[in-house]
């Protein structure tokens, strides 16, 4: 096979495996991870159950796909902010504003990671993959955890284990985006951009070294 050949099928391999992404996403949005089938990827994508076999050997992986795709969007986020700070508090700052920006631009890529709350340890996933998309969010926590373990040592962030405080700080992200996205704020009147600022000063504020 020459080089132009494989070219040339390695972009076809490509495509189709991005054609049954984007089919799987949109079934995913409409019957949630449950609710979804092989055969409703196939008729989204126009194509055989046998072709999505060929690149899939289930519904989990495509599911898990989908996520690490989205995991690698967060990682260009965070280490975009990480870049932006001047200090290594302002870093942490940048970091955490740079992740709700994240989920304000993708709102239902970032339901992927949901589906009602039941996480994908419990939807079914395998121990395989499982373990994958924990290593893929060890790895977005790293780049924050770096961060706060370069502070500490420097006395601008408060003694601790970087590691739980790097959880700390993703867990209380969490929190409010999982409430506004369950429109729990709706009737509330507040900005959910004036409230993404002030969380993130009383986080900030938090772990500052006095």
């Amino acid at each position: 096979m020459n080089k132009a050949t494989a070219r040339r099928r390695q972009a076809e391999r490509e495509g189709r495996i991005s054609t049954i992404l984007k089919a799987a996403r949109t079934i995913f949005y409409q019957e949630g991870y449950t609710g979804t089938t092989i055969r409703k990827i196939a008729y989204e994508a126009e194509l055989s159950q046998g072709a999505i076999y060929r690149f899939f050997k289930g519904i989990d992986e495509i599911y898990a796909e989908l996520l690490l795709d989205q995991f690698k969007l967060i990682d260009v986020a965070l280490e975009r902010g990480q870049a932006e700070g001047e200090s290594l508090t302002g870093k942490i700052k940048c970091m955490l504003r740079r992740y709700f920006e994240y989920y304000l631009d993708n709102p239902e890529s970032y339901d992927l990671f949901l589906f009602s709350n039941a996480g994908w340890r419990r939807v079914g996933l395998n121990p395989e993959i499982t373990a994958k998309l924990d290593r893929a969010i060890a790895r977005s926590l790293s780049l924050m955890e770096a961060v706060i373990s370069e502070g500490m040592e420097s006395g601008e962030i408060k003694q601790g284990n970087s590691a739980k405080t790097a959880w700390l700080l993703w867990m209380a992200v969490e929190g409010i985006i999982v409430v506004h996205r369950r429109n729990l704020l709706e009737n509330s009147g507040w900005d959910i951009r004036e409230l993404i600022k002030r969380q993130i000063e009383i986080l900030i504020e938090g772990i500052i070294a006095r």
